[in-house]
């Protein structure tokens, strides 16, 4: 048996840049956050974002610099967190803090020390802080807490918590 095509549909050559009906895997452009062949710019990266998490992001960029001897990197990842911004806190305590830029939800993700941690568990800090604080993810002897944050507040709130860990 030998199936034809119907006699009315027939094969016609596209033209790529006139073709307003390309299919989405053929029109989709990679996101800067997920090529990882291409390190993507800061400002590239906040133009593919939703306009309210710009300013988030731009925010605890400029908090987390803020840190005494901070010092902040855009690294790949990882196929979870894609390119980010890693800043790594300066002194004894140490710590490493990513700012994903996830086009989902920004994340802030947060590495310290057990005993480094402990210290912030006593300050007075926003339900949302001591919870992240008190449900950090062991992994060896660091602690890992992550938040979402969706203003810039937020990003405050978890500053504050985090220079009085990283206090001397």
């Amino acid at each position: 048996m030998h199936l034809r095509r119907p006699p009315t549909t027939q094969l016609v050559p596209r033209v790529e840049c006139l073709d307003m009906m390309a299919t989405p895997s053929e029109s989709r452009v990679p996101l800067p956050w997920s090529d990882r062949f291409q390190k993507p710019s800061a400002e590239a990266l906040l133009a593919a974002m939703p306009v309210d998490a710009r300013g988030v992001i731009t925010h605890a960029r400029q908090a987390f610099n803020a840190l005494p001897g901070s010092k902040e990197t855009l690294e790949w990842t990882g196929p979870a967190w894609r390119w980010s911004w890693l800043c790594t806190l300066a002194g004894k305590q140490g710590g490493r803090v990513w700012i994903v830029p996830d086009p989902a939800a920004v994340l802030l993700i947060v590495e310290l020390d057990a005993a480094t941690l402990e210290k912030a568990r006593g300050k007075k800090s926003p339900r949302h802080v001591r919870d992240a604080l008190a449900d950090a993810t062991p992994v060896g002897p660091n602690r890992w807490c992550q938040w979402t944050p969706t203003n810039p507040g937020e990003v405050d709130e978890i500053v504050v918590a985090i220079r009085a860990c990283i206090a001397p």
